[in-house]
């Protein structure tokens, strides 16, 4: 298949590429720290916030940064 082709159909709908989804990570985990720091600062008694905006920014890390779900997968 040349360069310029349709992709393999293994290849298709697979969505954003590891770099992209990388980075868009990256672009949330930034932002759910901004808003943590504005929730920290706003609200008063912030701990159920400030707990569940925690637990979404170890969800992301554990599962794209740490490949957690390999775990199961046996790659």
């Amino acid at each position: 298949m040349s360069a310029n082709g349709p992709r393999p159909s293994s290849e298709r709908g697979r969505g954003l590429s590891p770099a992209a989804t990388g980075w868009l990570v990256f672009v949330a985990l930034v932002v759910l720290a901004v808003v943590e720091y504005v929730v920290f600062l706003a609200v008063h008694r912030n701990l159920i916030w400030m707990v569940v905006m925690n637990v979404a920014d170890a969800a992301l890390i554990l599962v794209y940064f740490m490949h957690l779900p390999r775990l199961w997968r046996g790659h």
